[in-house]
């Protein structure tokens, strides 16, 4: 097996990992889904966001990520803006309790990371994702 091949395995095994430790996190949460508590983190690192920003984002249809948002605004854990000047702008922001789910999903998986002995310096993993976030983007 040569470096990429090697390389493409770990990031699938990595990814299905991450994966289960969301489905975990997100149960003993009660967020609802991996899914939900993923669109959580990324408004916690990235602030607001229109719904179309966010299906980007996460590669997925509008009408699924509007559903999504709905299921965390009726559970409180995020809200809809508007964006003053802009009469049909919104951004979905996280509410207080919604900002403490996304930070106690956060430091979980840093406590995890932090237990592995990853040898790869995070800008190197940063360079990656940044080449492979540019390789398809429309």
């Amino acid at each position: 097996m040569n470096d990429v091949e090697r390389l493409d395995t770990a990031i699938a095994d990595l990814q299905t990992e991450l994966n289960r430790i969301d489905r975990i996190d997100a149960g003993r949460q009660g967020v609802g889904s991996m899914e939900d508590l993923q669109v959580l983190r990324l408004l916690h690192s990235q602030g607001p966001q229109r719904v179309g920003t966010i299906a980007t984002m996460r590669a997925a249809g509008k009408a699924t990520v509007s559903a999504r948002i709905d299921r965390l605004e009726r559970k409180g854990l995020v809200r809809r803006d508007r964006i003053p000047g802009d009469r049909r702008g919104v951004v979905c922001a996280l509410t207080p309790e919604g900002r403490s789910v996304a930070a106690r999903s956060r430091k979980l998986r840093r406590r995890l990371l932090d237990a592995a002995p990853l040898g790869v310096e995070p800008a190197r993993l940063e360079e990656l994702v940044g080449v492979l976030r540019a390789s398809l983007t429309p």
